[in-house]
C-alpha cells in the first residue's frame, strides 16, 4: 500500500513538472506563423526603410554640407508620419518592445563610441528629431540597402522559448526569384504577435 502511495505522489509530482514547463510556452502552429508573418513583413519593410534605408522623404533641397556635423532637414508634409511618435506607433504595431529598445536610441536619441552621452568623440546624433514642433531627420545619417523580403512562402516553428518562438521560414527577396531560408523570432506583447528580430 505505501508502495502505490509513493508511486502515486510520483506521478502527479511529474505531471505537475511538464504541465509547469509547457505552461509558459506561446502557442502557435506552423500555419499561423505563416500567416502572422505575412500580415508583419510588408509594415516591417516600411519602418525598415524609415529606420535604416532611404528614411523618410524630405520637405525640400538637401544643401550641401562641408563639414560632418548632424544636418536636419524637415520631413515632407506629405509623408504619413509627421512627429516621432508617429513613427514609434507604427514600429510597435510590428516589432517588440525588447527590440525596439536599442533601435530607439540610435534614430531618436543618438549614441557616442564609449558610451558617454557627453563624450565629443565619435558621437553619432540621432536620424530624427523634432526641432519647434516640426519632425526633422538627419540627412547625413548613413542608410542602407535592406534586402527587402516580398513574400513568406512556408513557416516552421523550430524553437518555443518562454518568451519567444523561433520560425525558419522560406522567403522570397525582392529582385531575386529563388527561395531563401530565414530565421525570424516571433513573440506576443498585450496580446499581439511582434518580430523580435530584424526581418531583412
Amino acid at each position: 500500500m505505501n508502495n502505490l502511495k509513493r508511486l502515486l505522489c510520483l506521478v502527479c509530482a511529474l505531471a505537475a513538472v511538464l504541465w509547469m514547463a509547457g505552461c509558459g510556452r506561446l502557442k502557435i502552429t506552423d500555419e499561423e506563423a505563416l500567416e502572422i508573418l505575412n500580415d508583419l513583413i510588408p509594415k516591417a519593410a516600411v519602418i525598415n526603410d524609415i529606420f535604416f534605408g532611404a528614411g523618410l522623404p524630405v520637405g525640400g533641397e538637401v544643401p550641401e554640407s562641408e563639414n560632418s556635423e548632424a544636418l536636419y532637414i524637415p520631413v515632407s508634409p506629405d509623408s504619413p508620419y509627421q512627429s516621432v511618435k508617429a513613427i514609434k506607433d507604427a514600429a510597435e504595431q510590428v516589432y517588440s518592445s525588447g527590440y525596439l529598445s536599442s533601435v530607439y536610441v540610435s534614430m531618436f536619441e543618438g549614441t557616442s563610441a564609449n558610451g558617454e552621452e557627453d563624450a565629443a568623440v565619435a558621437t553619432i546624433s540621432p536620424r530624427y528629431k523634432e526641432i519647434g514642433g516640426e519632425l526633422r531627420i538627419n540627412v547625413g545619417f548613413p542608410s542602407y540597402s535592406i534586402r527587402r523580403i516580398e513574400s513568406v512562402r512556408s513557416a516552421h516553428i523550430t524553437g518555443n522559448a518562454r518568451k519567444r518562438v523561433t520560425v525558419t521560414c522560406s522567403c522570397i527577396i525582392q529582385g531575386s526569384d529563388r527561395e531563401t531560408e530565414l530565421v525570424l523570432y516571433l513573440t506576443q506583447e498585450n496580446g499581439r504577435w511582434l518580430l523580435q528580430s530584424p526581418s531583412y
